[in-house]
């Protein structure tokens, strides 16, 4: 890309580190293409992001002089020197000369930053990839200049590792800046349109089950980092229960006109001091497409109110979140959420935005799976409202075939999640099971579904199998019937 300083045009060459773990990317400025380029970008990346363990690239003459170049400052040291450094060294491994297609993965990553960047630029010529086992680089020409920029750039950033090792974290979504830790950019404020600044050491995730009920857990959920409640449920009357703080309340979509339109619910969420929550975070439930912001009268309410009551920051998930939530089903249960024919619960996304935002959390008030059918609880569906029954509720969503809510499975899918992530459950503690998380995951309504689509799968066979015969049988039958138009004609 050439670009214009002062009154003549120079040329810009940039290099993206992207890690092949996480697919987080790294952008870095180059002036040159030379070794000595490269070998100081590297210096940046890995004062930044840390040291990659090897490092896989083609035949670029720029990689193979900075590999020779840091050999060569290895071998110049002495020998103890060299024992010390030598579990830090850097392997580099190079593609077959002309062979492309050993690195199908990352040339299929060059089309994609090709389509990115010449969204930005016209002048564009993507010339080099670069990658490793944990980082690959993608190199595309932006231009030529002096070195004794990049080396003035590039002095103080060793300088920042060394002072301030936590400043290295690894690669992620979040920029180096400090005002950039705690960013999550799945989440925009409806009132300011900025992106989510949350810090949260360990979290409580509080449920709205009659399990919470006499748990006096109240004062042990105040007690954490972060309170994150779902939807609307009221604390008031039931403090020594459930706790006063919340720090975040997940809220379903459906539930913003239904619930914040009464007064008093209005009151205890957005208004009251003791009360309220430090912030809302909407999921759109079965919407992952941009909502329409125009017509969609949830949104336009909720745009209201964050503009009011501005004490309390309203956040919109966007549309990728949504889709990360489906996915994480569809990744569980083999099956997306429409071919199940389900939506999703807001405990379901109160659980995947708690592991986005916590290293650490503790579930309270939430069934686990087979309670509903080892015991005969008449514990009440919520501990504000004692009219239904939690169990009669959780089976009859369950057994339904089509429609409503599926509360068994997501527990299963939720056990399975605190055997590799530190989720634990309180009120009630969830029983360890001995059998393994990681096999098909057996619940009363994907067992009964996995069973009509295999009756279904055979009948259609069966079916199939009967039209290939009726159509065998077809066939002969139009054969015979030109056989004897023949004999009929040469008689």
């Amino acid at each position: 890309m050439s670009v214009k300083v002062g009154r003549r045009t120079e040329k810009r060459w940039g290099i993206v580190y992207k890690c092949m773990t996480l697919g987080a990317i790294h952008l870095e400025l180059l002036e040159s293409m030379n070794t000595e380029a490269f070998r100081l970008s590297f210096r940046r990346f890995v004062a930044r992001k840390g040291q990659p363990a090897k490092i896989l690239s083609d035949c670029g003459t720029n990689f193979k002089g900075g590999d020779k170049e840091l050999k060569s400052a290895f071998d110049l040291m002495t020998a103890d020197l060299r024992d010390k450094l030598r579990p830090f060294q850097v392997e580099f491994l190079y593609n077959p000369p002309n062979a492309p297609h050993f690195g199908g993965i990352w040339e299929r990553a060059m089309r994609s930053a090709k389509t990115a960047l010449r969204n930005i630029s016209k002048a564009f010529w993507l010339t080099i990839i670069y990658s490793c086992v944990l980082t690959f680089v993608l190199i595309f020409k932006f231009g030529n200049t002096t070195i004794k920029r990049t080396i003035r750039n590039t002095t103080p950033i060793p300088k920042r590792g060394v002072l301030n090792p936590t400043s290295r974290q690894p690669i992620t979504f979040r920029a180096d800046d400090d005002d950039d830790v705690g960013l999550f950019p799945g989440y925009v404020s409806l009132a300011t349109n900025k992106k989510l600044h949350l810090t949260c050491n360990d979290c409580a995730v509080v449920a709205s089950s009659g399990h919470l009920l006499g748990s006096n857990a109240g004062r042990e959920i105040d007690q954490h980092h972060c309170v994150i409640r779902m939807n609307l449920a009221s604390v008031v009357g039931f403090e020594h229960d459930v706790g006063t703080r919340t720090t975040i309340r997940v809220v379903g979509h459906r539930n913003i006109n239904k619930g914040l339109s009464k007064r008093s619910v209005l009151r205890e969420v957005l208004v009251n001091k003791k009360t309220r929550t430090e912030m809302i975070i909407i999921s759109w439930m079965n919407i992952i497409k941009q909502v329409p912001k125009l017509t969609n009268e949830e949104y336009r309410y909720a745009f209201l109110l964050a503009n009011i009551y501005k004490d309390v920051s309203i956040y919109s998930s966007l549309p990728d979140r949504m889709v990360l939530a489906e996915d994480l089903f569809k990744n569980q249960t083999g099956y997306t959420r429409k071919e199940v024919s389900t939506m999703l619960t807001t405990g379901w996304y109160t659980m995947v935005h708690a592991m986005e935002f916590c290293p650490s959390i503790t579930v309270y008030g939430m069934a686990y799976e087979d309670l509903c059918s080892s015991t005969n609880t008449r514990v009440p569906y919520h501990y504000y409202d004692k009219t239904i029954s939690e169990c009669t509720y959780y089976n009859k969503s369950e057994n339904k075939q089509r429609g409503g809510h599926l509360f068994i499975t997501e527990k299963a899918i939720f056990r399975r999640w605190s055997t590799y992530k530190n989720i634990t459950f309180r009120h009630p503690v969830w029983p360890k099971k001995n059998k393994k998380e990681n096999g098909t995951l057996h619940t009363p309504f994907l067992d009964k579904f996995n069973s009509k689509r295999k009756e279904f799968s055979q009948h259609r066979k069966k079916e199939t199998d009967q039209h290939g015969v009726n159509l065998q049988i077809s066939i002969k039958k139009k054969i015979k019937r030109i056989k004897l138009e023949l004999k009929d004609i040469s008689r």
